[in-house]
C-alpha cells in the first residue's frame, strides 16, 4: 500500500504490501529547484531525460507487480504522487486532500505520469487538468474517477482497514492472474510512450520556457511567457 510517508515493498504471503504513517503528504511532487540546476549544467538535457525515463519504467515496474496496489491519499498529492494516485489498482481519497498537475505552469510537461492519468480519467478530462494545472480536493477527484473510495480526512485509518480485510479475502494468486488478464486487453505502447515523454521533457526542461517557469516558482511570481506557439 501507499500511504504518507514512504513507498515500502511487498509482505510475503500477502496481496498487498505492508504501509507504514508518516504523517503530513502523499507527495507535493519533484524537487524543482534540483531539476532548474540539472537543465543549468552542462549535459543537463541528457540527465534530465535519462532521469525522467527512469521514472517511467519505475511507474511501469509497479504497475506490473503481482499484488493488489492500494494508496491512501491524505494531504498533497501532486505530480508524480498524483501519477502514483491514477496507477494503483485502489486509490482511497480523503475529502481533504490536495491534488493535481501543476507541471504546464513550470514549462515542463507531466510527462511520466500522462499516460497513468489518461488510463484512469480518459483523455478529456486528463487533457483538461494538465492543460489549466488545475487543483482539486479528494471529493473533486472522486468525481473525476481518480479513485475508488472516498472517506473523511478523520475516517482514512477505518477505511483502509476495511478496502484492506476485502483484498486479503481473495487469493493472492486469483488476484495475479487477474491483473495480467486485464492488463493484457490495454498493452503494447507502454515503454514506446516512456521513451517519447522522456525526449519531450528533456527538451523542456532545457529551455527557455522551463527554465522562466521554475525561476518564477523559486521566487514566487508569474511566469512571463514568450511567443505563443
Amino acid at each position: 500500500m501507499l500511504r504518507t510517508g514512504r513507498f515500502p515493498g511487498g509482505r510475503a504471503g500477502h496481496p498487498c504490501g505492508d504501509c507504514a504513517r508518516r504523517g503530513g503528504h502523499f507527495c507535493a511532487g519533484g524537487d524543482i529547484k534540483e531539476r532548474r540546476s540539472m537543465a543549468d549544467d552542462t549535459g543537463g538535457v541528457e540527465a534530465i531525460e535519462k532521469r525522467n525515463r527512469d521514472a517511467g519504467h519505475m511507474f511501469l515496474r509497479f504497475v506490473r507487480l503481482p499484488q493488489t496496489t492500494i494508496s491512501l491519499i491524505e494531504g498533497s498529492a501532486f505530480g508524480g504522487g498524483f501519477g502514483y494516485a491514477c496507477l494503483t489498482d485502489i486509490t482511497i481519497l480523503t475529502r481533504g486532500a490536495r491534488m493535481g498537475m501543476p507541471e504546464t505552469q513550470i514549462g515542463v510537461a507531466p510527462a511520466q505520469i500522462a499516460q497513468w492519468v489518461v488510463r484512469r480519467v480518459g483523455l478529456p478530462r486528463a487533457r483538461q487538468l494538465a492543460l489549466t494545472a488545475e487543483r482539486f480536493d479528494g471529493e473533486t477527484a472522486y468525481g473525476y474517477g481518480v479513485g475508488q473510495y472516498l472517506c473523511n480526512d478523520g475516517e482514512a485509518d477505518k477505511m483502509l482497514e476495511n478496502v484492506v480485510a476485502k483484498v486479503q479475502s481473495c487469493g493472492p494468486l486469483a488476484c495475479a492472474a487477474t491483473k495480467r488478464i486485464m492488463d493484457a486487453v490495454d498493452k503494447g505502447r507502454e515503454v514506446e510512450l516512456i521513451d517519447l515523454a522522456a525526449h519531450e521533457f528533456g527538451l523542456l526542461n532545457g529551455g527557455p520556457e522551463a527554465r522562466e517557469g521554475q525561476s518564477a516558482f523559486a521566487e514566487k511570481r508569474a511566469p512571463a511567457w514568450g511567443a505563443r506557439p
